[in-house]
């Protein structure tokens, strides 16, 4: 896609797991770190999980409530530079068709960081919509929160599974899904 990729070793986890599970300050370290981490330049970043970019996103809001403001400020600036994976080919890239290829039938579902705190919804669906060969079936349920996102698959496990389960009810009335 024309595109150079850096990974930059010093990188971490965006710190998820912890802030969800009321540890933000305590993930303030790590934070500080990739934000560190990714001032070394001003390039796009992109990750491929929206969960995080989300996480980053809020960050300046994070450095703030501890007082944190010159970090607040710092990244801010960096979580400007973050893109979901998607995001990033179809509106930065301006591709929907990646020349992917794959016989068989699917379904989508969005993820909630994805498409409740990013607002990305129509992204993904342009680029499987162009993949060739696949054939992209609807589910009346799409919207339908799985229940497995962040720390609540482990700490809701029974809950989770429940919601999963009444997820994929839909799927063997969609015929058999390869």
């Amino acid at each position: 896609m024309g595109c150079n990729v850096i990974f930059l070793e010093k990188q971490g986890c965006c710190g998820q797991p912890a802030i969800n599970s009321g540890y933000t300050k305590q993930a303030l370290a790590g934070m500080k770190n990739l934000v560190e981490t990714f001032e070394v330049n001003d390039h796009p970043i992109v990750a491929p999980a929206g969960s995080c970019v989300s996480a980053i996103k809020y960050y300046p809001e994070y450095f703030n409530r501890f007082g944190e403001t010159e970090w607040a400020k710092r990244a801010e600036n960096v979580s400007k530079r973050f893109y979901d994976l998607t995001d990033f080919i179809v509106n930065v890239l301006g591709k929907t068709n990646v020349g992917a290829t794959l016989t068989g039938k699917a379904v989508y579902h969005p993820s909630c960081s994805l498409s409740r705190k990013l607002g990305i919804v129509d992204e993904p669906l342009a680029l499987l919509r162009n993949v060739k060969g696949l054939e992209l079936l609807p589910i009346h349920n799409q919207q339908t929160c799985c229940g497995f996102g962040g720390t609540f698959s482990v700490k809701m496990a029974e809950i989770s599974g429940e919601m999963v389960t009444e997820k994929v009810k839909i799927l063997p009335r969609l015929n058999r899904i390869i």
